[in-house]
């Protein structure tokens, strides 16, 4: 059974920028220049809090926020590592065939012999490719999200369907 959302993660505070209270954050979404349209967003465990942004900007491959209410150096560093949110309805509109990563946690995971492995547990956004943390009845499997291994998503029946690249699991 897939599991509820009510937010969507846009991003990560990674740590203060400067001294007047900016935080930097990695983005977590395809479409980083969104950050620049956002009037609020909910900082810390989903759902967080709704705090209101006063300024964003690009800086290198990170996103500097400058959210309301955080002043100083000090403030900014207790958001270091908190998530940022949207709510659902605010996300941004995905194309035909696209989802949000976090849509796959809970899903199935079927061999194309229609073998179960496990659960969808996790994704692992890495430089290269993502990578799908399965929970299996033996332990943890890692697949990576490529063509050739992950060869369907169907969030109508809750399932992934893998090709596991040989040598990846015993037997």
């Amino acid at each position: 059974m897939q599991p509820e959302f009510d937010h969507v993660i846009i991003g990560r505070v990674t740590r203060p920028h400067g001294i007047a209270g900016e935080v930097r954050a990695q983005s977590h979404t395809d479409r980083p220049e969104r950050f620049s349209t956002l009037d609020k967003v909910w900082v810390g465990d989903p759902p967080g809090v709704a705090v209101t942004v006063d300024r964003v900007r690009l800086h290198q491959q990170s996103i500097i926020l400058k959210l309301r209410g955080v002043d100083t150096r000090s403030e900014a560093e207790t958001l270091r590592n908190q998530w940022l949110s949207l709510p659902m309805d605010q996300a941004a509109p995905l194309e035909e065939g696209e989802m949000y990563l976090f849509q796959m946690i809970g899903l199935e995971v079927l061999t194309v012999d229609g073998n179960l492995l496990g659960v969808v547990d996790e994704i692992l956004e890495t430089g290269a490719n993502d990578v799908i943390l399965v929970r299996t009845p033996s332990g943890e499997l890692l697949l990576p999200d490529i063509p050739g291994v992950v060869l369907d998503v169907d969030l109508q029946t809750g399932c992934v369907t893998v090709q596991v690249p040989p040598g990846l699991i015993d037997g």
